[in-house]
């Protein structure tokens, strides 16, 4: 949730791998706005490509699809030197029915 993290991880050269799972909103946040019986309120944002963003930053990044995707893409960035990134995709209902 802070970029400021990404930033340092590259500076530092630091080689850990991260994955983020990409929902395009706050998915515990809402699922407990709902619970509550609260509207939905600042949780919803629009596709963000978090793979291009870690990029820009200087650390590798990549998106992954599908497991196998997934499973190439830590495989990948554990053999890699600095931050690696990777972005996944997830169906936003996911939380509320594991919850």
């Amino acid at each position: 949730m802070m970029l400021q993290e990404l930033e340092t991880a590259v500076r530092l050269q630091l080689s850990i791998v991260c994955l983020v799972f990409c929902d395009r909103k706050l998915g515990l946040i809402d699922v407990v706005q709902k619970r509550r019986l609260y509207p939905a309120c600042g949780v919803d944002f629009g596709g963000t490509d978090l793979a291009a963003i870690a990029r820009g930053f200087g650390a590798h990044g990549v998106k992954a699809a599908s497991f196998s995707e997934l499973e190439t893409a830590i495989a990948d960035g554990l053999r890699m030197k600095g931050p690696v990134v990777i972005e996944v995709p997830i169906d936003p209902e996911e939380y509320a029915k594991q919850m």
